[in-house]
């Protein structure tokens, strides 16, 4: 997603995972596309989450929701759950919600989208 953040003119983009394989192949994909990317090894359960407008997640609903708690972003995009699974998103406006194949993504805003 970061990759293809930056290929749509998005910077600067920081790609943030807990295993250090997918740091490495994201660094890799990052470089063979051209595009400039800050990637690191973050656990997002404790580390500093990085500052961002936006905040993108594919992973797992219980992570979700430590994400959204602990992140001071505007906007987040999360998906890697069920579409029966409904992140708890306190402070967080509910914008919209895809559903695919029993899979779910939703976004969410600290203030309503125009």
């Amino acid at each position: 997603m970061a990759v293809a953040a930056a290929r749509l003119g998005f910077a600067p983009v920081r790609a943030v995972d807990l295993d250090d394989v997918a740091v490495e192949v994201t660094a890799e994909t990052a470089r063979a596309n051209g595009v400039a990317l800050e990637v690191a090894h973050v656990d997002v359960l404790r580390d500093e989450i990085p500052d961002a407008d936006v905040v993108v997640a594919n992973i797992e609903l219980t992570v979700v929701e430590v994400l959204l708690e602990r992140s001071p972003a505007r906007v987040a995009v999360t998906s890697g759950y069920l579409a029966a699974e409904w992140p708890r998103a306190q402070e967080w406006i509910h914008v919209r919600r895809v559903e695919l194949e029993g899979w779910a993504a939703d976004v969410f805003s600290r203030a309503a989208l125009s």
